[in-house]
């Protein structure tokens, strides 16, 4: 069994703060050892396994105008996302480009999980974007 997987996050800030929404301008794509749905899209479904590691790596397309994971979280797909419900938040560190997380040996086998991936870019009002459509299935 693969020890970890990593998802990539690549951002077009320029693109996303000229559209004041990520969507159009950032890609997921993983490495996950079972084949998944949704390479190069929002919609990246990942394949894991309990007790395996996620790695979440971002990069930004412009160097200029870096973007870093201000936090992910996971929600139940019956119910509405409550903002309330963040269980990992870059709240101390100034330069999030890698997030970890272990997989649950508790999901429910088949699944998908939805999270929240917020993407922070630059400072302000409009700096902190979100995307709600990847998901983790374990297996």
């Amino acid at each position: 069994m693969q020890k970890s997987i990593d998802i990539n996050i690549v951002v077009d800030s320029v693109g996303a703060l000229s559209n004041k929404k990520l969507e159009g301008s950032i890609w997921l794509m993983d490495n996950s050892a079972f084949e998944g749905e949704g390479q190069g899209t929002t919609n990246l479904s990942s394949i894991c396994v309990g007790g395996q590691v996620v790695n979440w790596k971002i990069t930004a397309v412009d160097l200029q105008t870096p973007a870093t994971i201000k936090f992910i979280s996971f929600f139940d797909v019956d119910k509405e996302w409550n903002p309330d419900e963040i269980y990992y938040e870059n709240s101390n560190l100034l330069d999030a480009k890698q997030w970890s997380a272990i997989v649950p040996i508790t999901m429910t086998i088949g699944k998908e999980y939805r999270y929240r991936l917020a993407v922070q870019i630059g400072e302000g009002k409009n700096s902190v974007m979100y995307i709600d459509s990847p998901t983790l299935v374990r297996i």
